[in-house]
């Protein structure tokens, strides 16, 4: 079966946002270049990468002073372009920060960290309940 139907192919554009992946430093330099693309809807940053490239340590919600101007950076190109501002963050805190600055398409944490913090709620019950005397199945 094809998604959405056999006209999908015709009309994915109407239905798809469509967001550019700023992760590097060439990106944060030539932000203008990319956010004059045709058709898209926005600029996304991936802060963990973005960190990296610009000389940084790994990591979600870096509030170092070159990441904040780079996060300054996107969104003001994103204004002058009529685009959406999106970045990932870890918290609901820094999710919030990035909500004041503009960011209008924030992402929070993802799939995989909901998965680890439910194994985290097993272990813990499994181990109350061992501890009571109770079998866990």
């Amino acid at each position: 079966m094809i998604y959405a139907g056999f006209d999908y192919g015709a009309s994915a554009d109407s239905q798809v946002l469509k967001f550019a992946m700023i992760e590097t430093a060439d990106a944060l330099r030539r932000l203008d270049e990319i956010a004059a693309t045709p058709s898209l809807d926005g600029l996304y940053v991936g802060p963990s990468d973005l960190s990296l490239a610009l000389g940084g340590a790994q990591g979600f919600d870096k509030d170092e002073t070159h990441m904040l101007e780079a996060y300054s950076a996107i969104v003001a190109a994103c204004k002058r372009h009529g685009l959406t501002a999106g970045i990932h963050t870890a918290s609901p805190a820094f999710a919030g920060r990035m909500a004041e600055m503009g960011y209008r398409f924030i992402t929070l944490v993802g799939d995989f960290n909901f998965i680890l913090a439910g194994r985290g709620v097993v272990r813990q019950a499994r181990e109350s309940l061992a501890a009571s005397g109770r079998s866990p199945s």
